[in-house]
């Protein structure tokens, strides 16, 4: 079972993360307490160790990733289902390790987290 050694949340990503429109809304609790209200580019750090920088955005009560996030989302081919688990790795810059499980690669893999 896969468990984080850093603070974390974990995302089913719908078909508005992924198609038209991408953003990703962040779970508020998750942003209130690990994220310090940021608002501006954070980090986005693949298990390979590329990284994109990502514009998280707060406004109506929400945090979401926009400018940055479709960058990410094609470069490693998410599609809707997948699940990414986010860990936060470093505070003093805001990076977040992104771990991704393919359901349509092995449908077991949501049974994981």
């Amino acid at each position: 079972m896969f468990k984080p050694d850093n603070p974390f949340c974990r995302i089913i990503l719908r078909p508005s993360y992924v198609y038209k429109g991408i953003f990703l809304h962040v779970p508020r609790c998750f942003a209130l307490r690990y994220l310090n209200g940021v608002d501006g580019i954070i980090t986005l750090q693949a298990s390979n160790g590329k990284r994109w920088p990502v514009r998280c955005i707060y406004g109506q009560s929400s945090w979401k990733f926009s400018k940055g996030w479709a960058e990410f989302v094609l470069d490693n081919n998410l599609d809707e289902g997948d699940v990414c688990v986010f860990e936060l790795i470093s505070t003093q810059e805001i990076v977040l390790k992104v771990t991704i499980f393919r359901v349509l690669e092995d449908d077991r893999a949501v049974n994981q987290l």
